[in-house]
């Protein structure tokens, strides 16, 4: 959903950046670390309901896990158990904010019941349309199927909560409700767009977004 020019723009700017990384001796394994530790004190802050904050500092964790990958290239460095761990702690880092949010809303948000209930069960629904999302792509391309693009994959989605918790407790009920209708768009339409690439045999990367 992001346009290929406004990334290759944002690539630019943190060209300079990833050649100091490497000058430096910084590793794309360190960088991914320290995002998910990052993540990890975003979560904590997001438990006790400081969504704005917490919302900064995820920022700053998805910084770190964009120039990880963009360090590995650079590099040379890129390693198939990279990828894979990479991946890995991608969907533990999306596990862990929507968990520590279910958290506020149970232990410590005033809203009324009826509200936090509801709030619990999308974010439930939110986790699973993002995990069978990025388990169906996996699944995919572990049978040579490859394909590029969808409507909400995990960038759009870690744009559109930051931004909701940025709005504040008042809008993320009703930006948590759009972001599972997103995810479950774009759960449907990734499963039929591999159906199709599978039915036309569409292997090695034939087939375009």
């Amino acid at each position: 959903m992001i346009p290929d020019k406004l990334a290759l723009f944002f690539r630019k700017i943190l060209t300079p950046i990833i050649k100091t990384m490497s000058k430096l001796g910084i590793t794309p394994l360190g960088l991914t670390l320290t995002g998910l530790l990052i993540t990890l004190l975003s979560a904590v802050l997001l438990c006790f309901g400081y969504l704005r904050l917490g919302a900064v500092v995820l920022i700053l964790a998805s910084i770190f896990d964009t120039l990880d990958g963009s360090l590995a290239r650079y590099s040379n460095k890129q390693s198939d158990f990279g990828a894979f761990l990479d991946s890995s702690l991608d969907r533990i880092s999306e596990f862990i904010i929507l968990a520590s949010l279910v958290y506020w809303a149970i232990f410590l948000s005033a809203w009324t019941p009826f509200k936090k209930n509801t709030f619990i069960l999308v974010s439930f629904g939110v986790l699973f349309c993002s995990l069978f999302t990025s388990y169906v792509k996996a699944r995919a391309e572990g049978l040579k199927y490859k394909f590029k693009g969808g409507f909400f994959s995990r960038p759009e989605r870690v744009i559109w909560l930051t931004v909701i918790l940025l709005l504040g407790k008042y809008f993320l009920y009703w930006g948590i409700l759009l972001l599972l209708v997103f995810t479950l768009i774009t759960s449907i339409e990734r499963f039929f767009k591999i159906k199709g690439i599978i039915s036309a045999g569409g292997k090695n990367g034939q087939q375009e977004s």
